[in-house]
């Protein structure tokens, strides 16, 4: 592309995908994994290690275990690299309007708005950063739809591929989109939706013919085999594909315990602003019969049911019905942002927002006092009802002394800095200060604690002992895809339900509560919290209040005990005396 030919728009979208990488990549890898996520990478781990044919498993993920597998073989097993794929197909959702901006009722400011929305939007970018998260079988699928839309059926072929190879979270997509098709068609046989016009119905069609689809099918396939096995060198990835409607049915027979409110209050708690100005978008379209805002809507409401009905449901569902959701907020915000205005009336709307911001701030500085106040609460909600009445007074007058669409702009624009704030917030906290943090919706619980801790304490542990940080005999008790992703690296680990009599290792990890041999006296112990569990089987905390504003909330912790032998201590020695039981406190 000439510079000259280099638009502001163009500057906007890059600086949209430039924030929405930044957001991703930033402390990518310094989070410890979970046990979902420590599941996926531990799979990707086996294809980096050459594990043989028969205890290589591969889940229904094959083309993210097959693809991390080597990037672990050639850059080695880092965190970051197990988080790249999602984090880089998050990334490229953010280019979805440049594929749709010839659609009838879409414009180039609500697909800029659109951009930013999908770059920062604080549950996109959460699910990102997760290891196996359903963003890429999301983002591939819908860039593949916009590529075919825009006639680019090999590059659309290539992404579709890789959407299937993306695991399960595709056919939650599909089922979504069909029933919304399905729906659009019975409404437009009942005459409830009006038909596409013969202009957007030649655009559609035009341009397809038996070769490019072709094409596109023989890279989709092509996709699957080189993404999928490695060029047949593993060939359990397209075993991995098997596995794929199996995983997605057992969710329907299967509870993952989580609220099926949640889902919708956790939408109205990070995406206030996605949520108002879509609710406002659908009332348009339907009261107006425009079939872009209807379709959408039917589309969002779907997928939004869908995730709600599904018995394992997690946040990530949600996923399906942000990006209708987004689109509806941008059709509706950029209806706000007219090309022309005049100067005295735009004066009138910047002054107007800037007194709804300050408002909103008032609001919110209040909520914040609440928060920290068990009692007394009912003077602060009738000092946020009266900030409320005043902005209602405010929009009336310029309304009435002006013009209404002066009062109109202003209140948008006001609310939208204010809500946009408060979800970068939001993003900020989900993405970088509570990863992996059960308090945080988003994530898959349970969360991880102390392990870094636990894996310098052992490092050190060993490097007093050998020298070198790697090689101190452990024996773990405990199992799980947290633990042995975090001792990965450490090479002289076994993993026993129970250990031998006269067996000493030169440490023990054992659960808090789990019997351990009678060596207490010979060890020293020290716990680590491990797992962490939201501490609530409410749709929100108790103090839902201190929870939306501080993110405080009770966890349930489960720990473990790393009980180190007295001899790897300077002046330590193994005592002779058997049969004393272990504490649960930790021997100091």
């Amino acid at each position: 592309m000439k510079l000259k030919h280099i638009t502001t728009e163009h500057l906007l979208y890059g600086l949209a995908i430039f924030l929405a990488l930044g957001i991703r990549f930033l402390r990518l890898g310094a989070t410890p994994f979970s046990d979902y996520e420590a599941g996926w990478a531990l799979q990707a781990l086996g294809v980096a290690h050459g594990a043989s044919t028969g205890q290589l498993a591969i889940g229904s993920q094959p083309g993210y275990v097959v693809i991390t597998g080597l990037l672990f073989f050639i850059f080695g097993d880092r965190n970051a690299l197990a988080r790249l794929i999602p984090a880089l197909a998050g990334a490229a959702l953010v280019s979805l309007p440049l594929l749709f901006h010839r659609m009838r009722g879409f414009n180039k400011t609500a697909g800029l708005i659109l951009a930013f929305g999908l770059a920062l939007d604080p549950g996109l970018v959460a699910l990102s950063r997760e290891a196996g998260s359903p963003i890429p079988a999301m983002s591939f699928s819908l860039l593949a739809l916009g590529l075919a839309y825009n006639r680019k059926l090999i590059l659309a072929g290539i992404l579709a591929g890789l959407a299937l190879l993306s695991g399960s979270a595709i056919l939650a997509g599909i089922l979504g989109l069909a029933l919304t098709w399905i729906v659009v068609k019975l409404l437009h046989n009942a005459r409830v939706i009006g038909p596409l016009s013969e202009i957007e119905s030649d655009e559609i069609l035009t341009g397809f013919n038996r070769d490019n689809i072709r094409q596109g099918i023989f890279f989709g396939v092509g996709t699957l085999v080189v993404a999928g096995t490695l060029f047949l060198i593993i060939p359990q990835g397209l075993g991995g594909l098997a596995n794929m409607l199996p995983d997605y049915l057992t969710g329907w027979v299967s509870s993952s315990g989580i609220p099926a409110l949640r889902l919708p209050v956790a939408l109205l708690v990070y995406q206030p602003l996605v949520v108002i100005f879509a609710i406002i978008s659908i009332v348009r379209g339907w009261l107006y019969s425009n079939r872009l805002a209807q379709s959408l809507s039917l589309w969002a409401v779907i997928a939004l049911v869908l995730a709600i009905l599904y018995p394992a449901r997690q946040m990530g569902d949600l996923a399906w019905a942000l990006v209708p959701l987004w689109v509806l907020a941008a059709l509706e915000l950029a209806w706000h942002l007219p090309d022309e205005i005049g100067a005295t009336t735009r004066l009138v709307s910047v002054v107007h927002s800037l007194m709804v911001f300050v408002l909103l701030v008032l609001i919110w500085f209040n909520l914040l006092r609440m928060g920290m106040l068990l009692e007394g609460q009912f003077w602060y909600w009738v000092v946020i009802g009266v900030v409320v009445f005043m902005g209602i007074i405010v929009t009336l007058l310029i309304s009435a002394g002006w013009s209404p669409a002066a009062a109109r702009y202003g209140l948008v624009w006001g609310l939208s800095a204010a809500l946009g704030l408060y979800m970068i917030s939001g993003t900020w906290g989900a993405s970088q200060l509570r990863v992996n943090n059960p308090r945080e919706l988003w994530n898959v619980n349970p969360g991880i604690g102390e392990a870094d801790l636990l894996s310098n304490t052992l490092g050190d542990l060993s490097e007093w002992h050998t020298s070198l940080r790697q090689f101190l005999d452990i024996v773990v008790i405990t199992d799980n895809p947290s633990m042995r992703w975090a001792l990965r690296d450490l090479s002289n680990v076994r993993y026993n339900p129970e250990l031998a009599a006269g067996n000493l290792p030169g440490s023990i990890i054992s659960q808090q509560d789990q019997k351990t041999p009678s060596l207490a006296a010979s060890y020293r112990g020290q716990d680590f919290a491990w797992l962490m569990y939201p501490d609530w089987s409410t749709i929100l905390p108790a103090n839902w209040l201190r929870w939306v504003i501080y993110r405080d909330a009770p966890v349930r912790n489960e720990q473990v005990i790393l009980w180190a032998r007295s001899d790897l201590f300077p002046g330590g020695v193994i005592s002779q005396n058997e049969g004393v039981p272990p504490q649960n406190e930790p021997l100091k």
